[in-house]
């Protein structure tokens, strides 16, 4: 059995940072943040998303970043409504 945080989506910051054309205030405002807060993941060199906002991201933008569904199709449908 996968461990919870296995589950999670691995975007990078860079992939989050291009679907906002590289505007940190764009991605700050579509995840609910300062921009500060992303402007330390770029300044610290941080690869991925904190999880939670991966997770944000991925709803936002499931053309970029698919679903956040793991389960079997049933359970997508059932989460999904």
């Amino acid at each position: 059995m996968a461990k919870l945080h296995d589950l999670d989506p691995q975007i990078t910051v860079d992939a989050a940072l291009r679907a906002y054309e590289y505007n940190q205030a764009r991605l700050a405002r579509a995840l609910g943040l300062d921009r500060a807060s992303v402007n330390e993941w770029v300044a610290s060199g941080r690869m991925f998303l904190p999880a939670l906002q991966a997770h944000r991201l991925q709803r936002l933008r499931p053309d970029l970043f698919g679903t956040s569904c793991q389960g079997a199709a049933n359970e997508c449908e059932a989460a999904a409504g």
